[in-house]
């Protein structure tokens, strides 16, 4: 089994009054570009279930009071902001060992609350997600905002993953067709007003509806790896183009396309793959 190459650079603080418990594998998001906001983990007694907020301006902790049923205690999941208030958490490890497969979203609004939970039958631990920014997409003469949620790898519970999938949010029509009458954009109305959540498979630029399907491991010569919106192709940062092997307890960002400036692309790193 291989770890292949990260980067870590910490910076000591002064953390002031009340501080979480110790822990690791947890989910962390900016908030109002100003405050990290962090669900669960694991610590020495198992995975947590508790939400923390620090605010990197006065160096302090504090845990909002949460409305709403709370979700399973989890590590190992992935999250994202997928709007300036509401943090998205999919899978992760629950405390009896389950890998799993629910999507939650926490509104950090006024009233800070869960949603409830809805399951994806797409089970996933030490995966990552990478929430692409909304972008013009032309539908005839209407001109409307679409945000796109990348998720690669991980561990299904049986495997070591290397697929690419899409989470895809759903609303009621009804509800759909009464808030586009109210003027509200995709953005808007996507993913924070979502029923409910199903996944696609990104494959070889063509997406579709499927079930989980083996993967065959291919060798590759760089764990730097493109996730490119447009095509929704995965390709290495070298000429060959072999997709990323499959990796768990790897990282990705949301970074810049070079290639083309007003776009955006997934950029995975790192990770554990158990061929190498």
């Amino acid at each position: 089994m291989g770890v292949m190459g990260v980067l870590i650079i910490a910076i000591a603080m002064q953390v002031k009054g009340l501080q979480p418990s110790a822990r690791h594998s947890c989910v962390a998001a900016c908030l109002k570009d100003q405050c990290m906001l962090v669900f669960g983990g694991a610590g020495p007694q198992g995975p947590l279930a508790d939400v923390w907020l620090f605010n990197c301006k006065t160096n302090t902790w504090t845990t909002p009071p949460v409305k709403g049923k709370p979700p399973a205690a989890r590590e190992m999941a992935a999250g994202g902001m997928i709007s300036p208030s509401h943090l998205l958490v999919y899978g992760g490890r629950s405390v009896d060992g389950t890998v799993l497969d629910d999507v939650v979203v926490l509104d950090t609004g006024d009233d800070w609350s869960w949603s409830s939970s809805c399951h994806t039958q797409l089970q996933r631990c030490a995966h990552s997600l990478v929430v692409l920014p909304s972008q013009q997409q032309k539908h005839g003469a209407a001109q409307q905002l679409q945000q796109q949620l990348l998720v690669f790898g991980g561990f299904s519970g049986t495997a070591v993953e290397g697929s690419l999938w899409a989470l895809v949010p759903l609303i009621q029509p009804a509800e759909q067709q009464q808030q586009e009458e109210e003027g509200k954009s995709s953005n808007e109305r996507g993913p924070t007003q979502a029923n409910n959540w199903t996944v696609r498979q990104l494959h070889a630029g063509v997406d579709f509806e499927t079930s989980l399907v083996p993967h065959q491991q291919q060798q590759s010569r760089s764990d730097a790896n493109i996730v490119n919106r447009n095509t929704t192709t995965r390709s290495s940062c070298i000429a060959d183009g072999f997709c990323p092997v499959p990796r768990f307890a790897h990282a990705a960002a949301c970074l810049p396309d070079p290639g083309q400036p007003d776009q955006k692309m997934m950029v995975v790193v790192g990770g554990v793959n158990p061929a190498q």
